[in-house]
C-alpha cells in the first residue's frame, strides 16, 4: 500500500508541476503575441484544441500562403503540431486553457478573431474589451445550426462562414425568431470534407470489398450516443459476427467521458479484429471501411459524401442541444438527409446486425453513388476549394476593417 501511495503521490505532483509549467509557458507566449507590431496580428485565428487544425487549416495556409497575409494562431493545446511549424506569415501562440486563455480574449487587440468554437460570450471566452474584434466562426461540422448547437452559440458571432444553404436558411430564420441583429453570412464550404475528398483521391477508392468486412464505428458524443449508450454490446455483436471492427470515439467522448474508451480497450484490445482509433485526424480508417455506423454524428455525411458509401445508422435519440430549435420551424438537415444516406437499425435490434451491415456493404453496387454526389452538390458550398474561399473572405474583411 505504501508504494501506491508514492505512486499515486508522485503523479499527482507531475500533473501539478505540468499545470504550472504550462501556466507560465501561456503567459510568456500571450506577451510575445503583445509584443508583435499592430499590423502583424489585424488577423488573429483561436484553436480549443488541436483537432481544431482540420477545420481551420485549409483557410489558415490559403490565408498566409496564397494570399501573403500574415496572421496569427492561439492555441490552448500544449501539444499542438503547429507549434512546432515554421510558415510564412504564421505566428503561433500557446495561451492555454485556463485564466491565460481567458484573459486573453478579454484583452484581445486584433481587427479580426477567426474560431471554430461556438458559444463566444455565453461561457468563459468572451469578447475583448479592448478592442472593437470582428469574431468569425467557421464551422466544424456539416450539420445543422438551429438544433446540434446551444441555442445562443453564435449569437454574438459578427460573421459566419456557412458549410452551405441550409447554414444560411437556419441562422436568418433564428435571427428573425428572437429578434437578433442580422450576422453577415458567406458562402464557404468545408475544408474538412475538402482535405478527406483529396485524400481519396490520391489513393483511390477501394474496388472491393474487404473479406472479412471492416466495419468503422464513429458516433458522437453524450448520454445518448453510441458508446456511452450501447459501445460495448455493440462492438461485442460486431466481433461476434466476424467483422474487423474499429472504433473511432468523438474527441469530446475522450475529453469528457475518457473511461468509456478505456473499457472498451480493456474489454476488446485482445481480440485481434478491434482497433481504438483516437485521433480523429487519421484518415485510413475512413478510407478501409467498408461500413459506417454512426448516430448523428457529422462523420456519416462526411463518409458518404467522400468516399459515395451509404451509411448504417443506430437509431438513438437525436442530440439535440437546443430544447427550442422547433421555433425555428425548419427539419435539421441531420434528419431530412438522414434515410438518404442509408437504413436506420433500432438499438434493440443488435443481435441481427450482421445482416444489417452486410446490406449495406452490398448496397455500395447499386446507384447510391449518383444519389450521394447530388446530394452533395446541394448540401456544401465551393466543393474542393473552401480553403482558398474562406481566406478570401477573412482577407476582405481585415481590408474593410482596416
Amino acid at each position: 500500500s505504501s508504494l501506491f501511495i508514492v505512486s499515486y503521490v508522485t503523479s499527482q505532483l507531475i500533473i501539478i508541476f505540468s499545470a504550472i509549467r504550462n501556466f507560465y509557458r501561456a503567459y510568456g507566449e500571450w506577451g510575445k503575441f503583445n509584443e508583435l507590431p499592430r499590423k502583424e496580428r489585424k488577423i488573429v485565428f483561436y484553436s480549443e484544441d488541436k483537432s481544431s487544425w482540420v477545420y481551420l487549416g485549409p483557410v489558415v495556409e490559403a490565408l498566409a500562403l496564397e494570399l501573403d497575409r500574415p496572421l496569427c494562431y492561439l492555441t490552448s493545446a500544449v501539444d499542438d503540431p503547429i507549434l512546432q511549424r515554421k510558415d510564412k506569415n504564421i505566428s503561433a501562440f500557446y495561451i492555454g486553457d485556463g485564466m491565460i486563455c481567458t484573459w486573453a480574449f478579454m484583452s484581445l487587440e486584433a481587427d479580426l478573431c477567426v474560431m471554430t468554437m461556438p458559444d463566444l460570450e455565453t461561457y468563459h471566452l468572451k469578447r475583448s474589451k479592448e478592442a472593437n474584434v470582428h469574431y468569425v466562426h467557421i464551422f466544424h461540422s456539416i450539420v445543422s445550426s438551429h438544433a446540434t448547437y446551444r441555442k445562443a452559440a453564435f449569437d454574438h458571432f459578427d460573421s459566419v462562414l456557412c458549410v452551405g444553404p441550409h447554414h444560411f436558411t437556419e441562422i436568418r430564420a433564428t435571427e428573425k425568431a428572437y429578434g437578433l441583429p442580422e450576422k453577415r453570412l458567406f458562402e464557404h464550404g468545408y475544408g474538412r470534407l475538402d482535405e478527406l475528398m483529396k485524400g481519396c483521391a490520391d489513393i483511390g477508392k477501394k474496388s472491393e470489398l474487404s473479406e472479412p468486412l471492416n466495419v468503422l464505428v464513429a458516433p458522437s458524443w453524450g448520454d445518448n450516443a453510441i458508446l456511452e449508450a450501447i459501445g460495448e454490446s455493440l462492438v461485442s455483436e460486431l466481433l461476434t459476427a466476424g467483422f474487423q471492427v474499429t472504433v473511432r470515439p468523438h474527441p469530446m467522448t475522450i475529453k469528457r467521458t475518457p473511461q468509456v474508451c478505456d473499457e472498451l480497450g480493456k474489454k476488446f484490445s485482445a481480440n485481434s479484429r478491434f482497433e481504438l482509433e483516437r485521433d480523429i485526424r487519421g484518415f485510413n480508417s475512413l478510407a478501409e471501411a467498408d461500413v459506417l455506423i454512426s448516430d448523428w454524428s457529422g462523420i456519416a455525411l462526411e463518409y458518404a459524401f467522400v468516399w459515395e458509401r451509404p451509411v448504417l445508422f443506430i437509431d438513438l435519440p437525436q442530440k439535440i442541444n437546443n430544447p427550442e430549435y422547433d421555433k425555428i420551424g425548419i427539419e435539421p438537415l441531420e434528419s431530412s438527409i438522414r434515410e438518404k444516406l442509408g437504413p436506420v437499425v433500432s438499438p434493440d435490434d443488435l443481435k441481427n446486425i450482421k445482416a444489417a451491415v452486410t446490406d449495406v456493404a452490398n448496397r455500395q453496387k447499386g446507384d447510391f453513388g449518383q444519389v450521394v454526389k447530388k446530394l452533395r452538390k446541394e448540401t456544401v458550398f465551393n466543393i474542393g476549394q473552401s480553403g482558398l474561399a474562406g481566406a478570401k473572405i477573412i482577407a476582405e474583411l481585415a481590408d474593410e476593417l482596416s
